[in-house]
């Protein structure tokens, strides 16, 4: 029994004290569904635009749309990329006059407006204090982040 005993403490002495080394991996996708929401004005040099609503001018309703982010780590070092692209399109009746970049459309035109825009990101995390064992992975670290839209 004492020889059992022995080789377990042995067994988690060197266990303890041989340094770890791991690499996260991994692909991440999801479904983003933002409420849209905001308004528009486009002036000409001679003619100032009217402020256009998305949802309730352009009737440009909330979409879903997919987000895939790209993360690698290793130790105290973390890595993301993400990749998102929305396109919202909308058919309305207008029931007013409106002026858009110079360009007058009369009350009970209709008109369809399309929004596309892409959204790229990319992150770098250090861990200052890493209790990734200690409490389900829990650490704080100092983020920098990137991120382009173009729209």
């Amino acid at each position: 029994m004492k020889r059992i005993v022995r080789m377990v403490l042995i067994v988690l002495a060197v266990g303890y004290s041989l340094p770890a080394w791991g690499l996260e991996l991994g692909v991440r996708g999801y479904v983003w569904t933002p409420e849209l929401s905001g308004d528009i004005r486009v002036d000409d040099n001679e003619l100032a635009g009217t402020k256009l609503d998305y949802a309730d001018t352009l009737g440009l309703d909330d979409e879903s749309s997919p987000v895939i982010e790209v993360f690698l780590g290793s130790g105290r070092h973390h890595v993301m990329l993400g990749y998102h692209q929305a396109d919202y399109k909308g058919t309305k009746v207008l029931d007013q006059e409106v002026v858009f970049n110079g360009e007058v459309y009369q009350a009970s035109d209709t008109v369809r407006t399309e929004l596309k825009f892409t959204d790229m990101e990319g992150m770098y995390q250090y861990d200052v204090i890493d209790l990734e064992n200690i409490l389900a992975g829990f650490s704080i670290g100092l983020v920098g982040k990137v991120k382009v839209l173009k729209g």
